[in-house]
């Protein structure tokens, strides 16, 4: 509106474009993820799924996986897109009963966000170790 005299007067549109900020770090569905494993499973199995949200669009949702301390000697492998974690290498119940993996989940945006969970894989024993005699010199009378 002007300040002549009639006043005149005329309006516009202003479209407001938000963008996304990467203000939400991805969330795991679970704190803590538990698996077991048979010592015998073939390389490659599936053994659990790691999954975490962002409420952040675009590339600020996007979430990749990775294990926070390496691989666990190499016994295991994290997809970092999908977030499975599969049998990398053998696995000795006798040697290891148990592994504590923790896994960071990273969103793409800037500054980049992270949370992490815990997965605890027992190891189900197999049948694979024949029993031994361990003295074979014993001596027996009858009468």
């Amino acid at each position: 509106t002007d300040g002549g005299d009639p006043q005149l007067s005329n309006h516009a549109t202003i479209n407001v474009t938000v963008t996304d900020a990467n203000d939400n770090a991805p969330i795991f569905i679970l704190d803590t993820y538990s698996a077991m494993v048979n010592e015998a499973a073939t390389i490659g199995e599936k053994i659990v799924q790691v999954l975490a949200t962002d409420f952040d669009d675009d590339k600020n949702g996007n979430i990749l996986y990775e294990f926070a301390h390496g691989s666990w000697n190499k016994a295991f492998r994290l997809d970092s897109s999908s977030g499975w974690i599969t049998l990398a290498g053998p696995l000795d119940r006798e040697t290891q009963a148990t592994y504590q993996l923790q896994v960071v989940a990273l969103d793409n945006g800037i500054p980049q966000l992270s949370t992490t969970a815990m997965i605890d894989i027992d190891i189900a024993d197999a049948n694979d170790n024949p029993p031994m005699i361990t003295d074979a010199n014993k001596k027996a009378y009858v009468k």
